[in-house]
C-alpha cells in the first residue's frame, strides 16, 4: 500500500483595508493614512513569514475586488516596493505567487471561452442586477492579474537591464534573466 506524504501548508491571515476612500478615477488613495495602513499590513504578513522562517508566497488577491476596493496598481506596486527596495524582506523570499481567482470561474478552460445559460431567458431585475455583478468581478480580477503583471513585469522592474553601462555587473544581468524566465512561465 503506498504512502501519503503530508505536507503543512502554513497560512498568514491578515485583514487588507476595505473599501479606502479614493480619487475621483479610482486609481489612488485620498487619504495618505488609509495608504499606509494597507502598507502596514503587507509589511506585517510579510514579518510574520519571514518570523517562522517561509521563504515561499502564494498571495491572494489581498484588499482587491469589489469587496475591498483598494486600488490595484498602488497594491501591487507596494507589494514590489516590499519584496525588491525594503531591506527588511529584500532578498528573503525565493518564489512569490500572486494567485488571483480565474475571471471566468472555478474550471475554466481559458480565459477567452465562453459560457452558455441552460437557464430561462427570462430575467427579473434581480437576476439581471446579479448578472452584471458577476460580469464587473470578472473584468476586475483580470484587469487587477493584468496590472500586477505590468508592475512586475522584469522590464519594468529592471529597465535598463541591457543597456551598455560600466558598472553593470554579471549578478544583475543574471538576476534580470531569471526574471525575465519566471514572467515568461506565468504569461
Amino acid at each position: 500500500m503506498a504512502r501519503i506524504q503530508s505536507l503543512a501548508l502554513p497560512v498568514i491571515s491578515v485583514p487588507p483595508v476595505k473599501r479606502p476612500k479614493l480619487d475621483s478615477a479610482g486609481v489612488h488613495y485620498s487619504f495618505g493614512q488609509e495608504k499606509e495602513l494597507m502598507r502596514d499590513k503587507i509589511r506585517t504578513a510579510l514579518r510574520i513569514a519571514v518570523y517562522y522562517g517561509h521563504h515561499n508566497l502564494v498571495i491572494g488577491n489581498f484588499g482587491l475586488g469589489p469587496g475591498f476596493r483598494n486600488p490595484p496598481e498602488e497594491v501591487a506596486k507596494m507589494w514590489r516596493d516590499a519584496f525588491l527596495h525594503d531591506p527588511e524582506f529584500k532578498g528573503h523570499f525565493q518564489d512569490i505567487i500572486f494567485a488571483f481567482e480565474d475571471p471566468e470561474g472555478p474550471g475554466a478552460v481559458s480565459s477567452s471561452s465562453s459560457k452558455s445559460s441552460s437557464k430561462s431567458s427570462s430575467s427579473s431585475s434581480k437576476s439581471s442586477s446579479m448578472s452584471s455583478s458577476s460580469s464587473a468581478n470578472k473584468s476586475s480580477a483580470a484587469s487587477d492579474l493584468a496590472i500586477f503583471r505590468h508592475v512586475f513585469k522584469p522590464s519594468n522592474i529592471h529597465p535598463n537591464a541591457f543597456a551598455t553601462e560600466p558598472n553593470r555587473d554579471a549578478y544583475s544581468m543574471a538576476q534580470y534573466v531569471k526574471w525575465e524566465a519566471s514572467y515568461q512561465k506565468l504569461v
